[in-house]
């Protein structure tokens, strides 16, 4: 159902809460529907890192909501930033640990581990 002239608009419409269909779909459960938005090479991006009125991104909705995280991690992880701070300053480490789910904590300290730049010893 991508094929629209004006997608990008639509992609990006908000609602008063200034949550995309991205962010609805994850909240709504709608797992084929977010493949199905994420389609699209020239927003997939841009889309998985558009916060909300509180910062929020996708990961920090997925991990909140405990809906969908696997489909971010496993398959958008090249997009996403797992430093990625709302407004408050909390990323989705700290959004993870507050909902208690293991893995996925467990799978971002290893992520930011790898990703981290290595110091130099004196």
């Amino acid at each position: 159902f991508l094929r629209h002239p004006d997608i990008e608009e639509a992609l990006f419409a908000t609602n008063y809460k200034q949550k995309i269909p991205l962010h609805v779909a994850i909240t709504r459960r709608s797992g084929d529907i977010i493949r199905e938005l994420l389609r699209d090479d020239n927003t997939r991006q841009a889309q998985l890192q558009f916060g909300n009125k509180y910062g929020a991104q996708a990961l920090h909705i997925s991990i909140v909501t405990k809906k969908h995280e696997d489909v971010f991690l496993d398959e958008y992880q090249e997009f996403i930033d797992v430093n990625a701070t709302d407004k408050k300053g909390r990323t989705p480490l700290l959004y993870a640990c507050i909902a208690g789910t293991v893995p996925v904590s467990m799978y971002l300290l290893h992520t930011i581990h790898i990703n981290r730049p290595q110091s130099k010893s004196c």
